[in-house]
């Protein structure tokens, strides 16, 4: 695989063979995917055991809880006159 492919297709990264001396940004990237299976993997399986919750039901929450972040309800709801 050559370099122009590489700058082409960023994914080129994570499928190019191995080689002796292994990029950083592979070896950052794979470590990512890694530690976030392992994290939601733990989550579905702690919360399942523990409150019976289905793992749909984990990621509805991760993601109400993400956008909860960006869009607070206080704000999102907040009436504009004090009446």
């Amino acid at each position: 695989m050559n370099s122009s492919t590489l700058k082409q297709d960023p994914l080129a990264v994570l499928l190019a063979p191995v080689t002796a001396t292994p990029s950083p940004l592979r070896t950052v990237l794979l470590a990512g995917i890694a530690a976030a299976t392992i994290d939601i993997v733990f989550a579905f399986e702690f919360f399942g055991a523990l409150l019976g919750i289905t793992p749909v039901r984990v990621l509805q929450s991760v993601c109400k809880l993400s956008l909860a972040v960006r869009y607070p309800v206080s704000k999102v709801y907040r009436r504009s006159d004090p009446a």
